[in-house]
């Protein structure tokens, strides 16, 4: 749950409408927005538990969150379709926090 929130928080809480439509045009605000969105992720990484590996998953949420957020703001044509990328990318995020949850909490898995 604190990761779902971080998410929320990090990846609609840090931007606003501007950031929205200016991040697929200028890289400096895409930069800006992911290093927010990693910077919350990675305060509830260590909140939960994740602290050794806390700067290698920092990267990696950085740069997953950075290709997704390109795809979506340059070529998902929102225009054409104005929901369906949104599920797309949420779900992705979400997935890639999920993952790496299960990846270093996988004990339970061998129960």
């Amino acid at each position: 749950m604190w990761m779902l929130f971080a998410h929320f928080l990090g990846d609609w809480g840090t931007s606003n409408s501007w950031v929205a439509a200016s991040k697929g045009k200028w890289w400096v605000v895409m930069f800006a927005h992911c290093m927010m969105y990693t910077g919350v992720c990675a305060i509830a990484l260590r909140y939960i538990g994740i602290g050794e590996e806390v700067l290698g998953w920092s990267i990696w949420i950085f740069f997953t969150h950075y290709w997704m957020d390109i795809w979506k703001s340059k070529y998902a044509a929102p225009e054409k379709f104005p929901t369906w990328h949104l599920y797309i990318d949420q779900a992705y995020h979400i997935g890639v926090l999920m993952g790496i949850i299960i990846y270093q909490r996988n004990d339970f898995l061998l129960v």
